[in-house]
């Protein structure tokens, strides 16, 4: 009897770690076969969110450590430019096999990446080498799959995230289906990408801030987490952003329920206690700023030379601008991406919809039932807000003005979808969306070969 008890204790122990865990577990396989399938697919094309100043950064890395402000693009990026070019737009710049001529490459061969901090190369240099070294694979494919490291943890901490606030698995594993089938995914982690940071700062720093406010970790760790994510990339401001409006609406909510004598809000903390916490979330932006602007300065110092690229991005920027931008993230940073040329933008939209509905709705329920007020109102006024404020904020500093990519609003997705998991109850539109997801990825695993036969 007791032999037969110890031979069933090890399988409950695995049926109850698969009840409590299936949701990461499958989310996380699922997302390691995909992108690793369609990064295996991929040729030496480049993609043409700037992967090509991205390669070289981690080319220079062993030799220099940095790539400086005023650097030309190394010779063996530029004929890549030339043989390979960038996908699906084929060979770009001087003709393949002949000596590279500056001029005729995008930039005049000068690198764009020098702003960035080292940070996010490193990383993907580290996963890069040690996955080249373990499989032989060439390093470019090596660097593209620390892409799949970067989304691991995204989609790990987006789980942690909507379980926090009870989201149903049903919800979450659906809605992990769908971020990963999104043509923002396909670009950004299965090429080398800035970008590759966006979800995984947008989910960790809302968790983080969800937890402080519940009492469950201390306000200096959101402090560390904001200023590392500024570091990354200037963008994850936004991610800083949105968990800062929501400590800050949150303190503004509580206190206003006392004043009106409902005294049952957050009983556990003082006055000052409360305002600690709605100073806390513009001390992290602030200090994510200042660590920018440090690094942007020791750039200047050690700039390689006097030359700069024009990247012909300059717009007028004005009041119509600004009214422009506030549609800029909310409906397009889940799918933005290089794959209109070949696929129609509809494929996607309802992508876009998803997170339309997902805030609109949740607005109008908390507008109703006053249900999660201040998360709601930090998430869906940073999906509105931050793309205009992002433009004024670039303007004041470089004194010009671009129009931003969908794509630097990523660090908005995870709240977004949040919202949409909050309001969600019934299950039909989950099978529905489910059908979709899965629909989307074996598209983006049948545009990964199609790419890879027009390649050079």
């Amino acid at each position: 009897m007791t032999d037969s008890l110890m031979e069933r204790h090890p399988l409950k122990s695995a049926k109850k770690f698969w009840l409590s865990y299936w949701v990461p577990v499958s989310l996380l396989a699922i997302s390691v076969a995909y992108l690793t399938t369609v990064t295996l697919m991929h040729t030496f094309s480049t993609s043409p969110i700037d992967e090509w100043v991205y390669i070289d950064y981690l080319v220079k890395i062993p030799s220099q450590w940095i790539v400086r402000k005023g650097e030309i693009v190394d010779p063996f990026v530029l004929n890549l430019l030339a043989c390979h070019g960038t996908s699906p737009f084929g060979p770009i710049g001087t003709l393949c096999g002949e000596v590279p001529v500056l001029s005729d490459f995008p930039n005049t061969g000068i690198s764009t990446a020098d702003p960035y901090t080292p940070l996010y190369f490193y990383s993907a240099f580290g996963v890069g080498e040690l996955v080249h070294f373990i499989t032989g694979l060439p390093e470019l494919t090596g660097w593209r799959l620390s892409g799949v490291v970067w989304f691991s943890g995204s989609i790990f901490f987006f789980w942690l995230l909507l379980r926090k606030w009870a989201v149903s698995n049903l919800t979450i594993f659906v809605f992990g289906l769908l971020l990963l089938s999104s043509p923002f995914v396909w670009w950004t982690y299965t090429y080398v990408s800035t970008d590759s940071s966006s979800l995984f700062f947008g989910a960790l720093l809302l968790f983080v801030a969800t937890k402080y406010i519940r009492n469950e970790i201390a306000g200096y760790w959101f402090v560390i987490f904001a200023v590392v994510a500024s570091l990354f990339k200037i963008i994850n401001l936004i991610s800083v952003g949105v968990a800062a409006a929501y400590l800050l609406a949150d303190t503004i909510w509580v206190f206003t329920q006392r004043r009106h004598g409902d005294s049952a809000f957050s009983p556990n903390k003082t006055t000052k206690t409360l305002v600690y916490q709605g100073l806390i979330g513009p001390i992290a932006l602030a200090l994510g700023a200042g660590a920018q602007w440090a690094w942007l300065r020791i750039n200047s110092l050690m700039a390689a030379s006097t030359l700069s690229a024009d990247q012909g991005a300059s717009h007028p920027f004005g009041i119509e601008e600004l009214f422009i931008q506030l549609t800029s993230f909310l409906p397009r940073s889940i799918a933005s991406g290089a794959v209109d040329e070949y696929i129609p933008g509809f494929v996607y939209a309802p992508l876009s919809w998803l997170t339309i509905v997902s805030v609109l709705a949740a607005v109008l329920v908390t507008l109703k039932y006053q249900n999660h007020f201040p998360l709601v109102v930090a998430v869906a006024a940073s999906a509105l807000l931050a793309a205009p404020l992002l433009a004024v904020m670039l303007t004041l500093v470089t004194h010009s003005y671009f129009q931003l990519p969908a794509r630097y609003g990523a660090g908005l997705i995870p709240g977004m979808l949040l919202l949409g998991g909050l309001v969600i109850k019934a299950k039909w539109p989950l099978w529905v969306f489910m059908a979709y997801a899965i629909s989307l990825l074996g598209l983006g695993v049948w545009f990964s070969h199609y790419l890879a036969f027009l390649a050079p």
